[in-house]
């Protein structure tokens, strides 16, 4: 019923094994006991909710779907996962209904993200993990009990709900994601209730970014301009400095120093800019893998410079993250 999800030759999401059909206007989705949790299909791919993924290109380069079960199941222990995964099986569907178009990517991808990330968080050794796993509990089952009373009720109000539910994994995933990357690079990563995480005892904060905007259909795609003056012209350069020097971003840094931040990580993977960050990379100067930011944005804050600190920008487009970019700039300390 729904075409496979190709990027170049490789197909990222098969949706295949998926049976949904309409029944007197109603979509049916017949969903076994196993289609519930994520299972092994092959070395690069697992199965969820009647699809198959990719998980080297939708969820990290190295990960396997070992690495995402084993995830799966560690969370499971401290948050009911079949109970997370039904709202955004759901969401993706009523999306569907609405439009008559199937997304590109399913929306629980994201437990798939958050999975791994929180897996390899949790083989850290000595990083009072607890921390974080506590404040992951607490945050997620009210938001989560909101939306099933939602779904229960049927109530309109299920989008919206849903959506909160999703900045809070997604929220949670930028965290787990920059700490174990953090870590993976030979530094100190541990947890605390003060801070998102440490980096060699250098408290570390991250914010998630999202921005919504319109396509004006009535027009033609604008002309892209890599680097001299826009002229009237969609000039990328202008476009992500405008991003970075917006009210909001910098209202999230000031947010983020006030909060103690030494080093600020921010996720504009969910942002417009973050997308042009990531399929038109711009000059190397400023444009750098993550791992190359993370020692820079070290290095600057282990001088204790009182006048900056390392702000990483960072976005990672879903379905190809060998694109991912990583934009340092340096912040005066408030």
């Amino acid at each position: 019923m729904f075409p496979p999800v190709k990027s170049k030759d490789k197909v990222l999401v098969d949706y295949s094994d998926l049976d949904a059909h309409v029944e007197n206007m109603r979509l049916r989705i017949d969903l076994g006991e196993k289609g519930l949790t994520p299972q092994p299909y092959d070395k690069e791919r697992l199965a969820l909710g009647g699809c198959k993924f990719n998980v080297t290109s939708t969820v990290d380069r190295d990960a396997t779907p070992e690495d995402v079960i084993r995830g799966w199941s560690s969370l499971n222990e401290i948050i009911p996962m079949e109970k997370l995964f039904i709202p955004l099986f759901h969401q993706n569907f009523v999306n569907y209904r609405l439009t008559g178009v199937m997304s590109a990517e399913p929306t629980w991808t994201k437990l798939l993200r958050l999975c791994y990330w929180y897996q390899k968080c949790l083989d850290i050794p000595d990083s009072d993990f607890h921390y974080k796993q506590n404040e992951f509990k607490r945050k997620i089952n009210k938001p989560l009990r909101y939306v099933e009373e939602s779904i229960e009720k049927k109530s309109p109000d299920f989008i919206t709900k849903v959506g909160g539910l999703s900045e809070i994994i997604m929220s949670h995933t930028s965290e787990l994601l920059f700490a174990a990357s953090s870590h993976s690079l030979g530094y100190k990563v541990t947890f605390d209730k003060k801070h998102d995480f440490r980096i060699n005892y250098m408290p570390a904060e991250v914010k998630t970014l999202y921005s919504h905007f319109k396509i004006d259909w009535q027009n033609e795609i604008p002309k892209i301009v890599i680097g001299g003056e826009p002229k009237g012209e969609f000039n990328l350069r202008s476009e992500i400095q405008d991003f970075i020097y917006s009210k909001k971003v910098l209202d999230d840094v000031n947010v983020a120093v006030t909060q103690g931040g030494l080093l600020i990580f921010l996720d504009a993977s969910q942002t417009f800019a973050g997308l042009l960050l990531n399929y038109f990379p711009i000059q190397k100067s400023i444009d750098l893998p993550l791992s190359d930011a993370i020692k820079d944005a070290v290095n600057i804050a282990g001088k204790n410079n009182e006048s900056k600190i390392p702000v990483i920008i960072y976005s990672s487009i879903n379905f190809d993250v060998y694109t991912t970019s990583a934009l340092m700039i340096p912040v005066k300390r408030l």
